[in-house]
């Protein structure tokens, strides 16, 4: 007695489900499961159209992602004589991009001139924003050693570049947040504060 078996494409899914969430620098394992499919499929994963293996016939395969700093996709994609599956997980970085790259600096008199480079790891797109300068002094109650520096929000990272004219003794420190914005931060270089005598 002979057995009859009817060609199936291959259905798959990842258990992770389409959208993983990371922390900068965190990673996840993504798991490709063979939910139907005869005869049976080859599996292989995929990073922005590059294939990471050789496809090879399987009911799972696993793809171990490390250290994630920069919002990207993964791709599991499946074939037999019948048919092609894919699914496409995107693993979303949250939080900050990385620290603008390049940052220089030129005093002419008490005139300073910025510029900066775009981000390593941008996580984001870069909007377009006017460039803003707080006016007037911040207490900065929280950190005495700030007390009577003014605050600078820096808002148009397209330009990548700006002047500030007429600068008083020690008056200019670089502390750049994103609170509202969805784009990449001047992250808070607390640590990174530019402090020119401009007068002497």
């Amino acid at each position: 007695m002979g057995y009859c078996y009817s060609e199936v494409p291959p259905i798959i899914n990842v258990l992770e489900g389409s959208v993983v969430e990371l922390e900068p620098g965190e990673g996840v394992n993504l798991t490709c499961v063979v939910l139907d499919g005869f005869p049976a499929p080859h599996l292989a994963w995929y990073h922005e159209e590059s294939r990471l293996e050789e496809p090879f016939e399987t009911k799972k395969l696993t793809r171990i992602v490390s250290k994630v700093f920069e919002s990207t996709s993964f791709e599991c994609r499946a074939h037999n004589s019948k048919g092609a599956a894919n699914f496409t997980v995107k693993v979303d970085v949250q939080g900050p991009g990385a620290a603008p790259g390049q940052i220089q600096h030129r005093v002419d008199g008490n005139n300073l001139e910025l510029s900066w480079g775009s981000p390593q790891y941008p996580n984001g797109l870069i909007k377009n924003e006017p460039t803003k300068l707080l006016e007037g002094e911040s207490d900065h109650e929280d950190e005495p050693d700030r007390i009577g520096w003014m605050s600078l929000m820096l808002m148009n990272l397209t330009e990548m570049k700006m002047k500030l004219p007429g600068l008083k003794l020690n008056e200019c420190r670089i502390d750049c947040s994103d609170p509202i914005f969805q784009f990449p931060k001047l992250q808070e270089l607390y640590d990174k504060y530019l402090e020119e005598e401009l007068i002497t």
